[in-house]
């Protein structure tokens, strides 16, 4: 504190009475620095052994299954990808040997048309030893009504035909690997 009279306290604070007054101008800290406490040691912890204990994964057998069955259901999948690419390849092919076929077929029939002489014909049979045939060399076939076989609800079953389908690409997989 400033030494001095109350009147040079209200002098310089300019003010009387109970108001409030700027501390940190006119006192000086009469407070004392604080003091750390002292530290003690940290007291040794001591922690038990911990048993290790062996994890066993569990795993559900209906994950294992399903797993099983996606993984076998890819390998389908893919396989008759493999298939559709060889297929769609054999039919380019084809196509290819089908335009080249239907070109030497136009070339042939218009020979065959430009040559057409049925005298010509008959002459170069004779001279390879053909005639015409005789009434007993003449063989007529009949088919009885039972032995045309059609399609039964069996074979068109769409269950059937998935099954088999199925068996159809097992046993294509087997050739394929063996």
């Amino acid at each position: 504190m400033r030494k001095g009279s109350a009147d040079s306290v209200a002098k310089e604070y300019r003010m009387n009475g109970s108001a409030a007054y700027e501390v940190s101008v006119t006192r000086e800290s009469t407070a004392q620095p604080l003091r750390k406490p002292k530290r003690l040691p940290d007291a040794k912890v001591y922690y038990p052994p911990v048993k290790k204990e062996k994890v066993k994964l569990k795993i559900a057998p209906l994950t294992i299954l399903g797993t099983a069955t996606v993984a076998v259901l890819l390998f389908f999948v893919i396989f008759n990808y493999a298939r559709l690419y060889e297929a769609k390849m054999a039919a380019a092919e084809l196509e290819e040997t089908y335009a080249g076929l239907l070109a030497e077929q136009n070339a042939l029939t218009g020979q065959y048309e430009s040559a057409l002489d049925l005298g010509e014909i008959e002459e170069r049979a004779r001279e390879m030893g053909m005639s015409e045939p005789q009434s007993n060399q003449i063989v007529y076939v009949q088919i009885p009504d039972g032995a045309v076989e059609t399609p039964t609800e069996e074979e068109t079953d769409p269950i059937s035909q998935v099954f088999a389908s199925f068996t159809a690409t097992v046993e294509s997989a087997m050739e394929y690997f063996s």
